[in-house]
């Protein structure tokens, strides 16, 4: 430990030396695409290896919130006119949902999410949140409105949807056909993670991490002690 952290101040001390001297690191680039939503409301698109942004979405729009989906291949973003979908080669897509609200909070969270199978679609709206769900047939929309949600997160198997408040309370939904049946609920967390298509885990503000199996009657286990 004590030879990593000498190593450590050394290459710090070496970088401090290079940029002294003028000489410029070459920076690694970025590991996987990037989405950016502009001030001006445009999604851009940063791909690897320094390449520049591209505009994603049509100038004309003014997207308030989008999402990607897993596979990189669809786009869903709002406007104030509703919310659409299109390719990632650009081009306005088409209207999903022309009733699809705003998002009652911006800059913090994800207000827009596929499920990882991409046959579900979850947005905040000033009401709760609404998702729609791929059946094979018609369209169906199903709304919730247990508390205003500023972050969503789907499940590894798209199974559990999560969304939390700005009080850091968590819903938790299960698809169940069709419907979006409520499933648990998270008083108290300043983050969540999924570890596997059932299991989350958590951090009560007071502190500690639990693990909450939502195939087994949710029940939890302490991962790590709080500080009460």
């Amino acid at each position: 430990a004590m030879r990593a952290r000498v190593r450590s101040l050394i290459g710090c001390l070496l970088a401090g030396l290079a940029l002294a001297a003028g000489v410029s690191a070459q920076p690694a680039g970025l590991p996987s695409e990037l989405f950016v939503l502009t001030n001006e409301g445009i999604v851009q698109r940063y791909g690897v290896n320094f390449a520049g942004g591209t505009a994603v979405t049509p100038e004309s729009l003014y997207v308030l919130d989008f999402g990607v989906d897993q596979p990189g291949e669809r786009l869903a973003f709002r406007t104030e006119e509703g919310l659409r979908v299109a390719g990632l080669s650009g081009g306005e897509g088409v209207p999903l949902d022309d009733n699809a609200s705003a998002p009652p909070f911006r800059g913090a969270g994800r207000t827009i999410v596929w499920s990882p199978g991409g046959g579900g679609l979850a947005y905040t709206t000033l009401g709760g949140l609404r998702v729609y769900l791929e059946s094979g047939g018609p369209a169906v929309f199903i709304d919730l409105g247990e508390g205003l949600f500023q972050n969503l997160s789907w499940s590894p198997g798209g199974v559990y949807l999560a969304a939390e408040t700005p009080e850091h309370i968590w819903w938790i939904y299960k698809r169940d056909g069709d419907q979006m049946v409520l499933a648990s609920v998270i008083p108290s967390s300043v983050g969540t993670a999924w570890v596997s298509g059932s299991e989350i885990v958590f951090a009560p503000a007071e502190g500690g991490l639990s693990l909450m199996n939502l195939a087994a009657g949710n029940a939890q286990t302490v991962l790590l002690a709080g500080n009460i």
